[in-house]
């Protein structure tokens, strides 16, 4: 890789001791000095550079905040639940919908969980992933103290209340929240019949390809290459402005780490890129990472649903959020075994029915999923590490140095056969759904349609990685989001 001439050199500590993270996240500083030195070439790209984890994720965190300040700072407050709080209600109370969802997810304390989870499990963040987040943390919290909100120069959050120092805590909300939100007006409107005041605007949440992002990649191996390496022709239809947009970065840890390429402009992360061994990116994924049990509800409440003949009452959860110049919002969120409780147009909650959606149970794990990827030196390795934590959401197209080439659609699945989903599709409704969008809507009323445990698998109910989509090749593999036996037609 040839670079243009370094334009700007800075060296940034944060000493043992400083406040690297918002008050009360005393871990900051709990690893002795944080250090990076940031080189910018043409275009103002950042080139960093860290003895570990800590200090790279501290250069990540203040060169972004020198350039993605508002972004940064807007995706936090919403994490938080924030949106209305800050800027109002919003068009048809979308910022309150936002918040009332993120704040359930907080309360359920399911984040905590999985921090506190036994060392060595995928779903627990590593030691190099936490210091990764710390150090990004205390970036772009000591650019917040050194800038200022009031002279911060871009008008979009320039002096605005919301711009505020970062805490491990925050971003690990950030990474929980993930990119795409399933339901999230759904989960949040969701009410029993004739709960006053209750009932949000109802929508139906659109399926990824019908919401106009979608990518292409090409990878070519040693069997039509002139130099016989592997050749990567990645082209992302992402946005221009917003949470996902990309942002290019440069990461070096001598003898360590040396990756270049690009993540989305909130990451900590190279989340499409190349080391000298390999090259990959990323093209969106029409795999359905979620489902919905329909529920048969009890004739006598309509918060209790029936389950292997037995009235099972849903778990309430009373949530309120804070809106600007206007009284504090609180609405119930019903759960069930499945998932929270969620209604649309096309998924009404009625005396007789309802519908809970189940999430894959992701977690936290794609940081360190990146961290692995980052260190493959091949193809095959970098296949490992993508089965070794299922935590991507999109296609994966690769290549390495000896002319190999990959694909694969690692991430978690529900592991609902074509079988199980006929044979549990108990409506009409359930069975259009799962013949013409690929949603399994399952009948939450028998034991026997719960999602199937594959024991090879990272997490229950989900695919193994052994029975994802994926190809290795030596000519070619291309991806085009659907579908995956296009990927190669020999």
């Amino acid at each position: 890789m040839t670079l243009q001439p370094f334009c700007a050199v800075a060296v940034i500590a944060l000493l043992s001791g400083c406040a690297g993270a918002a008050p009360g996240d005393g871990r900051a500083a709990s690893n002795g000095a944080m250090t990076a030195e940031i080189r910018r070439t043409a275009y103002g790209v950042p080139h960093i550079k860290a003895s570990d984890y800590a200090g790279l994720g501290f250069g990540i965190g203040y060169a972004s905040a020198e350039d993605n300040i508002c972004e940064i700072a807007e995706r936090i407050f919403t994490v938080n639940g924030e949106r209305a709080k800050y800027l109002g209600a919003g068009e048809n109370d979308a910022n309150i919908n936002s918040d009332l969802f993120h704040k359930r997810l907080i309360q359920t304390g399911e984040l905590e969980t999985l921090l506190n989870g036994p060392k060595g499990s995928p779903d627990t963040p590593s030691p190099d992933a936490r210091a990764l987040v710390r150090g990004y943390a205390a970036g772009v919290s000591k650019y917040v103290r050194e800038t200022g909100a009031a002279n911060i120069t871009d008008p979009r959050c320039k002096d605005a209340a919301w711009v505020k120092e970062v805490s491990e805590t925050d971003y690990w909300r950030h990474v929980l929240a993930g990119q795409v939100v399933v339901q999230m007006n759904g989960v949040a409107g969701a009410a029993p019949p004739g709960a006053p005041g209750q009932r949000a605007s109802l929508a139906d949440d659109p399926l990824i390809e019908t919401t106009q992002l979608g990518s292409n990649a090409y990878g070519l191996g040693k069997e039509v290459t002139k130099s016989g390496r592997g050749m990567l022709l990645g082209n992302p239809h992402y946005p221009w402005d917003g949470q996902n947009r990309f942002y290019r970065i440069h990461l070096t840890m001598p003898g360590k780490l040396n990756v270049v390429g690009a993540g989305l402009v909130t990451n900590a992360t190279v989340g499409i890129g190349h080391t000298d061994s390999i090259a990959w990116t990323h093209t969106v994924s029409t795999a359905r990472r979620y489902g919905l049990y329909e529920l048969k509800l009890d004739p006598a409440d309509a918060t209790k649903y029936i389950y292997e003949g037995v009235s099972t009452p849903m778990t309430k959860m009373d949530v309120t959020v804070e809106v600007k110049d206007a009284a504090p919002v609180t609405r119930t969120f019903y759960t069930t075994r499945f998932g929270p409780m969620m209604e649309t147009n096309t998924f009404p909650w009625d005396a007789q029915r309802g519908f809970a959606l189940r999430n894959i149970p992701q977690g936290v794990r794609s940081i360190d999923q990146y961290i692995a990827m980052w260190q493959a030196k091949s193809v095959r390795e970098l296949h490992a590490a993508l089965a070794k934590y299922q935590a991507t959401g999109f296609n994966t197209t690769a290549v390495d140095a000896g002319g190999e080439a990959l694909f694969g659609d690692m991430g978690m699945m529900p592991n609902v056969s074509k079988a199980l989903g006929d044979k549990c599709a108990a409506s009409e409704l359930a069975k259009k759904q799962w013949q013409e969008t690929r949603v399994p809507i399952l009948d939450g009323s028998r034991a026997e349609c719960d999602w199937a445990i594959d024991s090879s698998a990272t997490a229950p109910g989900v695919f193994g990685p052994a029975k994802t989509p994926h190809l290795f090749r030596t000519d070619y593999v291309s991806q085009s989001n659907d579908s995956y036996w296009l990927t190669n037609p020999k």
